[in-house]
């Protein structure tokens, strides 16, 4: 049995705390999806350094750590919507 699910694509930065993300191609069989926790929105003064937008998830089981994810501000991702 495979789980689909409707996407829609949607640049980082109009990510919010609570959407479900799909980290896996449509034809996946089993497909992943990173529920987003926290949103951090980067801007460092170093030299070189882009804007970035950090994604955090929420640990998947008690004592495990959550999954953090940063991507360059304009990346587009693929937000679950059904």
């Amino acid at each position: 049995m495979t789980n689909r699910f409707e996407t829609a694509y949607v640049a980082v930065e109009n990510v919010v705390p609570g959407d479900r993300l799909a980290m896996t191609s449509d034809d996946d069989p089993n497909p992943q999806v990173f529920v987003v926790a926290d949103v951090e929105d980067v801007h460092t003064m170093n030299y070189g350094d882009e804007p970035r937008v950090v994604l955090t998830s929420h640990p998947r089981s008690d004592g495990c750590e959550p999954m953090v994810l940063a991507y360059p501000r304009g990346t587009r991702l693929r937000k679950v919507i059904g």
